[in-house]
């Protein structure tokens, strides 16, 4: 009995002991492999700053295809909009290399890839035929030959729509000079406002002053709509009137912004012949058309469309020919190279 105590009391005491030992802290350098072994925190890459854009766009279809983009920013982009009411403002705009991307008239985009020497080229097609006769009721204009003896107001001597008008009245064998009276005198809203008050017959108008005119007095009507007459004139091919230009330097620098830009802007127009009431509203609160409501009935009408690649190369290159042989200073004085189309 007594040994099995003592025994007992010596197992209590060494526990005890061994419980009150204390432990033996890691030295210096064990803790320095400890602290180099240890995962470090994963952080998160920060977002890389937007590139900035600078595009320039005219009122009208070449800027009504831009109106989503207007609305919101594409990721990764900073996009600023310089919308003008007449050429002449993009291309003192492109000439000194401000902007990145230029919505202007095919014939030009051909002229100012000739005179800058290539700074700036071709991306895509944006706006086809939108040119058309408009006439009151005391004329009948069915075909272009009814056009004989008659007076036309037009605006721009030498622009897009006086070649297009002259290159179907000759291909129907009506001299411009002699058969018809062309009238230079009034732009385009000028003509726009003198038809509506019934001050001239008839004249040659894109859209959208096409449905204003129509809009404001129910006398007036189409005549001729010249892209059909050109399509009928020159068959397999068609009037691409507006184009995109890319800055080439931008588009060497930053090729994944330009072709972010580029779909952001196809899924633009997508949207806006989709849904033209909600991009009415957009294209009247920016300022590229006054109001709303003539938007929403000019945009069906109005052939905003995107054509790239060689399909743009295809579309494009039969009209600036016919150009070409009709005036080469129209489109810069000859045929662009095929390096004016910009591929992706």
């Amino acid at each position: 009995m007594k040994k099995k105590i003592v025994v007992s009391l010596l197992l209590i005491m060494i526990l005890m002991v061994v419980g009150c030992t204390p432990t033996e802290a890691p030295t210096p350098e064990a803790a320095e492999l400890a602290v180099q072994t240890e995962e470090p925190a994963p952080q998160e890459e920060p977002a890389p700053e937007p590139i900035d854009i600078l595009v320039g766009t005219l009122k009208g279809p070449t800027g009504m295809g831009m109106a989503q983009l207007m609305k919101e920013q594409p990721e990764g982009l900073s996009l600023e909009f310089a919308i003008e009411a007449a050429p002449d403002a993009i291309t003192a705009k492109i000439l000194s290399g401000e902007l990145d991307f230029a919505a202007v008239p095919t014939n030009l985009a051909s002229i100012l890839y000739q005179k800058t020497g290539g700074a700036y080229r071709l991306a895509g097609i944006n706006t086809l035929g939108v040119l058309s006769i408009v006439t009151d009721s005391t004329l009948s204009i069915e075909s272009i030959n009814d056009l004989k003896d008659q007076s036309i107001n037009i605006s721009g001597k030498g622009a897009t729509p006086d070649f297009a008008l002259r290159y179907l009245l000759e291909n129907a064998g009506l001299d411009p000079e002699t058969d018809v009276t062309l009238d230079y005198a009034l732009d385009h809203a000028s003509s726009a406002q003198a038809l509506i008050g019934g001050k001239i017959h008839a004249a040659l108008l894109p859209q959208p002053f096409v449905t204003q005119v129509m809009m404001k007095n129910p006398d007036l009507s189409i005549g001729l709509d010249l892209t059909k007459v050109w399509e009928e004139a020159v068959p397999g091919t068609t009037m691409p009137m507006g184009g995109l230009l890319v800055k080439s330097e931008f588009a060497d620098a930053h090729p994944e912004a330009v072709s972010n830009f580029l779909k952001a802007y196809d899924a633009s127009i997508d949207w806006v012949n989709a849904d033209p009431k909600a991009a009415s509203e957009v294209i009247a609160e920016v300022g590229i058309l006054p109001v709303a409501a003539l938007a929403e009935k000019a945009i069906p009408n109005s052939n905003i469309v995107w054509i790239s690649g060689t399909d743009m190369q295809n579309t494009l290159t039969p009209f600036l020919a016919a150009m070409e042989a009709f005036n080469p200073k129209s489109i810069g004085g000859g045929m662009p190279d095929e390096n004016f189309y910009y591929f992706q």
